[in-house]
């Protein structure tokens, strides 16, 4: 099993996140839900290189209007709480315009 994890270097939005389950025997089972609530970070916890877990006071990781938002300004990532295995992912993501320093250019 494994935790789901997504790992930063720009300005990152993450507006839907959906996993499906699948069990591995000829009639597979199939769950579909959203592992992103789209009004908080529950179910997540935050890591940044330089200050670990759930300590984010530049706010790199945030929830606007439904839509996780990420920064970029610190490396990090947000991983899910609950580990998961045999899944399919399907996210959909938009790379902003804003980058910091060293990935400036």
């Amino acid at each position: 099993m494994y935790k789901l994890s997504v790992i930063i270097s720009g300005l990152f939005i993450f507006t839907s996140t959906l996993l499906t389950s699948c069990n591995s025997k000829a009639e597979s089972k199939k769950e579909t839900f959203a592992l992103f609530n789209h009004n908080n970070l529950d179910g997540w916890y935050t890591f940044l290189k330089d200050r670990g877990r759930n300590n984010d006071p530049l706010e790199v990781f945030t929830v606007e209007n439904g839509i996780l938002r990420i920064s970029g300004e610190e490396w990090g990532c947000i991983t899910s709480v609950e580990e998961y295995a045999d899944y399919r992912l399907i996210a959909e993501f938009k790379w902003g315009d804003i980058t910091y320093e060293p990935r400036k250019d």
